[in-house]
């Protein structure tokens, strides 16, 4: 690498936050929201009460999961926050379905402009996988 390489990549930038160019820009994409909906293949979910009842509270879709067991279920029901579910994720590798013990953490309607003539719920759950299967 030449020294001119170097320079440039380790220099500072000065940035006038204060000029007109840039906070006009700035402007533009304050209210702008990151929307990370398909960046995860969506898997169907079976959302229940916890055991002994399970009783099933109806279908979801997870469209999120960050694998340190936080995920994102879409649901047309809001639930609770602080409600402990049982969630059934059909595996079709294996043939099975396999349980997760999951709380609400969040739970808001879809901020997407075809969400609003329908019910979408966007829930974000602690989940961890059951030790024990029904």
């Amino acid at each position: 690498m030449d020294n001119t390489k170097k320079s440039i990549e380790h220099s500072q930038v000065d940035v006038d936050w204060n000029h007109p160019e840039l906070q006009a820009l700035l402007a533009k994409i304050e209210g702008l929201r990151l929307d990370n909906r398909g960046m995860f293949k969506p898997r169907p979910v079976v959302i229940r009460t916890f055991w002994p009842q399970a009783d099933v509270l109806g279908p979801g879709t997870l469209t999120g999961n960050d694998g340190k067991g936080n995920w994102v279920v879409m649901t047309e029901f809001p639930m609770d926050i602080g409600t402990g579910l049982t969630i059934g994720q059909e595996i079709e590798e294996l043939g099975t379905t396999v349980h997760y013990l999951c709380e609400v953490r969040q739970c808001r309607r879809g901020q997407r402009p075809e969400d609003v003539d329908r019910p979408v719920f966007i829930s974000t759950l602690f989940c961890q996988r059951s030790k024990t299967q029904p």
